[in-house]
């Protein structure tokens, strides 16, 4: 009786035992062109047991680059593909740089750090008033859907002034919009009024 732990390894374990095997002896056929023509059976079967790779745009390509990995990169047929490189499948993949942002903010977003970063270069003005308002809501906003609780107006009001370097400084008494609907059961309100009568004082230079 043969075991598993007494088994070749396979090289690639997706196609089972059976065809390792099949690929094993396709490299004792001595002809080149019949080689190549039983290559080609192969991989008509490998096809069939992984129907899902014909969804790909080169699923060949990717056939026949199993196909020279199960052979351990040892195989000479003439394939309709470049023959890949062990040097290919070994490299380590690129490392992924870490975010250098302020990770004390990362729940207000990139995007909310950019817009902050542009508005501080804004002339005072209607416009500049306008896209910081935008940017305060927004930050309530979001803060609210990642924390799931009610928030002070002074928390995101400090967290837009820090994140301006204190180049821009809102005032702690500038009343933001509610978002009670992120917090509690969704109600029928109006808070436009509401919202159109809210102070406006807003912040000063540095």
């Amino acid at each position: 009786m043969e075991y598993n732990t007494e088994r070749t390894k396979l090289n690639f374990p997706e196609y089972g035992r059976h065809i390792q095997q099949m690929v094993n002896y396709l490299k004792t056929i001595k002809d080149k062109d019949e080689r190549t023509k039983e290559a080609y059976s192969v991989i008509e079967i490998m096809a069939n047991m992984s129907p899902q790779i014909k969804d790909a745009d080169d699923y060949k390509n990717k056939l026949w680059d199993h196909l020279f990995i199960i052979a351990n990169f040892d195989l000479d047929v003439n394939a309709p593909y470049p023959v890949p490189k062990i040097e290919e499948f070994n490299k380590k993949p690129n490392k992924i740089e870490y975010l250098t942002g302020n990770l004390r903010f990362r729940h207000y977003g990139k995007i909310i750090e950019e817009m902050i970063n542009r508005v501080v270069t804004y002339e005072d003005g209607e416009e500049k008033d306008a896209l910081i308002n935008i940017i305060l809501n927004q930050m309530k906003k979001s803060y609210l859907i990642w924390n799931k609780n009610t928030v002070k107006d002074e928390t995101i009001i400090k967290d837009f002034n820090t994140m301006a370097k204190q180049k821009i400084i809102v005032s702690n008494d500038y009343e933001l919009n509610e978002f009670k609907h992120l917090t509690t059961v969704k109600k029928h309100h109006n808070n436009n009024n509401n919202n159109n009568n809210r102070k406006r004082k807003f912040y000063k230079k540095r």
